[in-house]
This record gives C-alpha cells, sequence and structure tokens, in this order.
C-alpha cells in the first residue's frame, strides 16, 4: 500500500448521502463548474455547478475557487453509477466549521488506526474492517467512537464484535490520547440576608476551597454557582453536598437561601 493510500481515511459506504456535508477538493475549475474530489470517499468525483458556489452572482469561477483547495460542501444528489452534486453556497459558516473540526478529528482517528495495524503486523484496510468501520456504523465517526470509548471503557468495543488484541490496543490509545469532555451544571443561587454583616455572612458560605467551583454574583440577590467536572453522576451527587453545606453555614442567621438549576446549559 503506497503512503498516499495509507493517509486516506475510508468509510464504511462507498458514496456520500443527499444532505450529507463532505470535504471536497478542488480539481479541475472550468467555465461553468468545479470539479472536486470528495476526501473521504477514495477520492471520488463530484461536480459544483456555477450557481451553486457563491449567492451571489459568480462572473469567473477562478476568482471564487482555487485549485486543490479544500471546501466543505453539501451533497445535492448523487446516483448508483457515482455521479454525484455538490453545493458550497448552501453551507452555512457555522456548519463548514463543524464539518472541518468532524474531519481534522477523524484524521486523528485514522491515525490511531495505522498504528494498531503497525504494532499489531495487520493491514490498514483490516483494522478499518474489524475496529473502524464498527466504530463509524455504530457512533457516526470513529473518533467519536473513541471518545465514548476512552469514557465508557474497553466493553464498548467487545460488545461490538472488536477482536481482544485490537480493543485493547484502541483502548490504550483513547485513554493516552482523547481528554474526557469537560461538563458544567451551572445553578442559581437566591440569597437574601437581613444580618448586619450580611455581605460577610454570605461571602464566607459561598467560599467554597474547592477549584472546580466557581461562584460570581450577577445582580441582588442572585449568585451563578458553576461545577466542572467530567462524571455527570458524581457532579450530581457534588453539587447536593455543595448546597447542603451552604445552608449548613446561613443556619441560626437570618437569612432567606433558595436555589434553581439553569436548564438548557450544560
Amino acid at each position: 500500500m503506497s503512503k498516499k493510500n495509507e493517509d486516506k481515511i475510508r468509510k464504511y459506504k462507498k458514496m456520500p448521502e443527499k444532505g450529507e456535508y463532505v470535504i471536497a477538493t478542488i480539481k479541475e475549475l472550468n467555465p461553468n463548474s468545479a470539479i472536486a474530489t470528495l476526501d473521504e470517499y477514495d477520492d471520488l468525483k463530484a461536480m459544483i455547478h456555477i450557481s451553486e458556489i457563491s449567492s451571489r452572482w459568480v462572473k469567473d469561477i477562478r476568482r471564487m475557487l482555487k485549485l486543490n483547495q479544500k471546501v466543505v460542501a453539501l451533497v445535492l444528489s448523487q446516483d448508483r453509477k457515482g455521479y454525484v452534486e455538490l453545493s458550497i453556497k448552501r453551507v452555512k459558516p457555522t456548519l463548514a466549521r463543524e464539518k472541518t473540526k468532524e474531519f481534522r478529528n477523524e484524521k486523528k482517528a485514522h491515525n490511531f488506526l495505522k498504528i494498531i495495524a503497525k504494532e499489531l503486523g495487520l493491514s490498514l484496510d483490516e483494522v478499518y474492517e474489524k475496529l473502524g468501520f464498527p466504530l463509524q456504523k455504530e457512533f457516526g465517526s470513529m473518533y467519536e467512537g473513541f471518545e465514548i470509548v476512552a469514557e465508557d471503557g474497553i466493553d464498548v468495543l467487545r460488545n461490538l464484535g472488536v477482536p481482544e488484541n485490537i480493543a485493547q490496543k484502541a483502548y490504550e490509545l483513547a485513554l493516552e490520547n482523547i481528554k474526557p469532555k469537560e461538563l458544567t451544571i451551572k445553578m442559581d443561587l437566591l440569597i437574601k440576608c437581613y444580618e448586619g454583616d450580611g455581605i460577610e455572612i454570605i461571602k464566607k458560605a459561598l467560599s467554597l476551597n474547592n477549584e472546580r467551583i466557581h461562584v460570581h454574583y450577577l445582580a441582588a440577590p442572585k449568585y451563578r454557582l458553576e461545577l466542572k467536572g467530567e462524571d455527570y453522576k458524581e457532579m450530581e451527587k457534588e453539587l447536593t453536598a455543595i448546597i447542603g453545606k451552604i445552608e449548613e453555614a446561613f443556619r441560626g442567621k437570618d437569612v432567606d437561601f433558595n436555589y434553581v438549576r439553569v436548564k438548557g446549559e450544560s
């Protein structure tokens, strides 16, 4: 296998689906269209009509695109003969950034598979068949699969039928290279203190001496508490303990204390 082929990300499916976002490399520029190859689909050829390049009128296609330029495109259509039509103008900037990030992460996962193949003396194609493709089918991408393995353990791979020697290497790489996603729980604290030294009483109660907890003042009588961590269940337990400590600090004081979870944020 050539070095060039070893660097190509493989997909378990041969063709992209209509409505899918893909990474395309511009290979030809014609007066009314551009021909591109799809990086994730073994350089499958696709066409971008001049009307699908920009929402503005395009007089000269060469002013908009360059040879070997990589773009994020939307699949408009595809047929069994392998003819694919793309659009660039229909890709919102936020989606383009997300797809680019996803592609970079998938490249990292591809490199994990190369390491596994080398260390176990297997072909890269074999590692894709036994590990890469099952991860794509189950989780949408190899990298997302590695993230879940890093968080939930090697049994994720065993349940997919991945051979034990490959599963062990994949688990080791996931633990070594993928940082667990940081979670944030937010809660608004509503505090009214009627004591003469109320400010000091509140300040002391909210001095929690925990680097994963941040409390800041919003507007009277509201404070925002943020707890960061990697295990949601453990964070829930810790949050309960934190509220208990604050309530204990206010015990015997003339204080109204309530709290409400901030929804829709993580």
